[in-house]
């Protein structure tokens, strides 16, 4: 970050700021980084107020007399404009008529974000706006607590919506906070959740929560649930599930706190037992791994997770498939599902049935979760055996491709690249007889 701080810096205003604004908006919407997005708009704003002594309000010519806030509107970065802003002190926005036009200009610019942190502090200008529901999503979206409970309350208002009184709502969150990681180790952390569809917010409370859940900002979700008197039941949560295909990839990861928050009031309110195992299939059935996750971190456990072969077997329908490789490591680490075991009425494992469609992907990342603290020699024998087997059940065509698999994926140029594994995987081409 200093070295990149240095680069920006060293430039004339009009490419400093065009740098530093691009740089932000990729941190935070393209790698979804918005705390590096933060640092790097905080640094550069404080040279260039306190070191530079830049007049953000003023016109520029190396702007084409535009002043930096309306640069850094065009450019479109919330994070440089929320920088600058809280940084240029007293002043905030200056006098209304300033603030008015910057509200205008981003507007124009369709820079929602932007626009929520001049209502924020200018509340007064909200009501000149006359698309609301851009501003409310873009504050969802930007996780703009206070402006979005500003928004959210006309929003019920106008559609008709009874809720309470802000001063009814109270703070219900036990969990950690929205920076709470996952520690379990899979192959695919950025893969979650396959997309089928588009998302597009409706005028109802419900559409706004689960796009709020999305994002994972646990305080939004839990106001909207207190404001309108929603209730956590299976079925809301079946449809967030099911709505989930419709956006745009993103990583659930950042999601767990909320999750665990609305599993725990669903749990809480019913049968525990019943709509913890309605909720396993269903996202079983959706292969989240952090939806996963979520439930078993408010301890909740599946009844006779070995009687339900056929719910297993469906994650193996598409062919090296990420999402159903993350499901199914996560369940041989986290519950007494075996993948190497055997199911009474058919003879076959998990692991047996993958080989058997070629889930090549997924047969691997359950070797290396089961075998991987094994010593060096352990392993070997481990996995030369359960090689053996499959070629007693499938024949040696059908290994010899999977041990080329295994090769390939863990090189430098496949999907599970690992030095480690490689090397014991090439040895063991030379060790199996087929080979």
């Amino acid at each position: 970050m200093d070295n990149l701080l240095k680069q920006i810096c060293s430039n004339p205003i009009d490419v400093l700021l065009e740098m530093a604004c691009n740089y932000a908006v990729t941190f935070a919407y393209w790698v979804d980084r918005k705390d590096l997005a933060e640092e790097l708009s905080e640094r550069v704003t404080k040279i260039l107020i306190e070191e530079k002594k830049v007049d953000i309000y003023a016109p520029h010519a190396d702007l084409n007399s535009f002043s930096v806030l309306e640069k850094v509107i065009s450019e479109h970065s919330v994070s440089m404009f929320r920088q600058l802003i809280t940084k240029s002190g007293q002043q905030k926005l200056g006098l209304d008529d300033n603030a008015e036009r910057l509200l205008m200009t981003s507007l124009e610019e369709e820079c929602y974000g932007i626009t929520n942190c001049i209502v924020e502090y200018h509340p007064h200008l909200f009501r000149i706006i006359v698309d609301q529901g851009k501003l409310l999503q873009s504050a969802i979206v930007n996780n703009q607590l206070e402006v979005f409970k500003q928004f959210f309350h006309e929003f019920c208002v106008e559609k008709g919506i009874i809720c309470i009184e802000d001063e009814n709502i109270i703070d219900d969150i036990n969990e950690q906070g929205e920076n709470e990681t996952f520690g379990i180790e899979i192959p695919f952390k950025d893969d979650c959740c396959d997309i089928s569809g588009y998302f597009r917010l409706e005028s109802n409370a419900e559409s706004i929560l689960y796009l709020a859940i999305h994002y994972g900002y646990v305080k939004m979700v839990s106001y909207i649930l207190q404001k309108t008197n929603i209730k956590v039941t299976v079925k809301l949560l079946e449809n967030f599930i099911e709505r989930s295909a419709d956006w745009s990839s993103r990583s659930h990861e950042k999601c767990i706190p909320v999750f665990k928050f609305l599993f725990k009031k669903a749990l809480v309110d019913n049968n525990a037992d019943q709509v913890g195992m309605k909720l396993f299939f269903k996202i079983i059935n959706r292969r989240c791994v952090y939806m996963l996750h979520s439930l078993f971190e408010i301890e909740f456990v599946p009844n006779n997770i070995m009687n339900h072969l056929d719910v297993f077997r469906q994650l193996l329908y598409i062919s090296n498939d990420k999402y159903s490789t993350n499901i199914l490591v996560y369940l041989q680490q986290r519950s007494d599902l075996n993948c190497f075991d055997t199911f009474d009425h058919t003879g076959k494992s998990i692991f047996d049935t993958a080989i058997e469609r070629t889930c090549f992907k997924v047969a691997q990342a359950l070797i290396e979760a089961k075998f991987g603290n094994l010593s060096r020699s352990e392993k070997e024998n481990a996995i030369l055996d359960l090689l053996q087997q499959q070629i007693l059940k499938f024949g040696g065509e059908a290994i010899f491709d999977f041990i080329k698999s295994l090769l390939f994926e863990s090189s430098l140029k496949g999907e599970m690249a690992n030095e480690t594994w490689h090397s014991f995987y090439s040895y063991l081409f030379n060790k199996i007889p087929i080979v």
